[in-house]
């Protein structure tokens, strides 16, 4: 089983310092970091993939650049990790490749700091599920993509879709593999009940909005409209009788 790790970072050395000082790299099988800003000034292990100009489609397809090299490299599970992160114990991709493993999911988020989800170290997932072997799977109404675990089955068919900046996960996650029953329906975001023992944003990391970026997003989530027929936000919520009877399916098709 090898454990690929690709993280994205712009012009934040810091940042990625303190979530590389703290990467357990005896457990990672290939790493990559894909630098899409200015270069650092130090030296680091793993592939370091260094841009010359920024992209106006710069995350999905840094993401996209990761994600192809770790496949090349023949890893079963790939870790996206944004610069802001933190690894607080160097077990955390055993525990999400067990619990996937076990369950039968392929793809978790770490839901931190999305809205609906509590605080770090107090989350208030909508439900828990419990598995054979006392596993617990939380679920949450939103995501994000600060911290994400894939399968690389998941990327069979395609990869990010690059004509998007911001919502390129959202996009993904809803049309490419909700809607292909590898993980719970969309609204119910899956993620290891414990992973505040394992992985922290890091202080002062949270998303800033501005009126530049909310004209661009309500751009993209125009376009995502146009695409699957709905606003996100009335994307339809599935009952958590039916989101138990998709995950009973998935456990049973492992």
């Amino acid at each position: 089983m090898k454990i690929g790790v690709g993280i994205t970072t712009f012009n934040k050395q810091d940042y990625y310092d303190t979530l590389y000082n703290s990467l357990p790299l005896s457990e990672i099988d290939s790493l990559i970091t894909t630098n899409m800003g200015n270069k650092y000034n130090r030296e680091y292990k793993g592939y370091w993939n260094q841009w010359e100009n920024n992209y106006d489609n710069g995350p999905a397809e840094g993401r996209n650049q990761n994600i192809k090299y770790l496949l090349e490299n023949d890893c079963d599970y790939l870790f996206l990790i944004e610069d802001d992160m933190i690894i607080k114990n160097k077990n955390v991709f055993a525990e999400y490749i067990n619990k996937s493993i076990e369950t039968g999911i392929k793809y978790f988020i770490y839901c931190s700091t999305t809205e609906g989800s509590g605080s770090i170290g107090n989350r208030t997932p909508k439900f828990n599920v419990k598995y054979p072997n006392n596993y617990n799977i939380s679920f949450y109404p939103n995501m994000n993509n600060d911290f994400v675990c894939h399968h690389k089955s998941n990327f069979e068919e395609r990869l990010y879709d690059t004509s998007y900046r911001y919502i390129f996960d959202i996009e993904f996650t809803y049309y490419h593999m909700m809607t292909k029953k590898i993980t719970a329906p969309f609204w119910n975001f899956p993620d290891i009940s414990d992973s505040d023992l394992y992985v922290s944003n890091q202080p002062g990391s949270e998303s800033r909005i501005n009126e530049q970026r909310e004209k661009k997003l309500f751009k993209e989530f125009t376009k995502l409209k146009n695409q699957i027929g709905y606003w996100v936000n009335d994307i339809p919520h599935t009952s958590i009788l039916d989101t138990k009877h998709c995950l009973k399916g998935l456990y049973e098709s492992r």
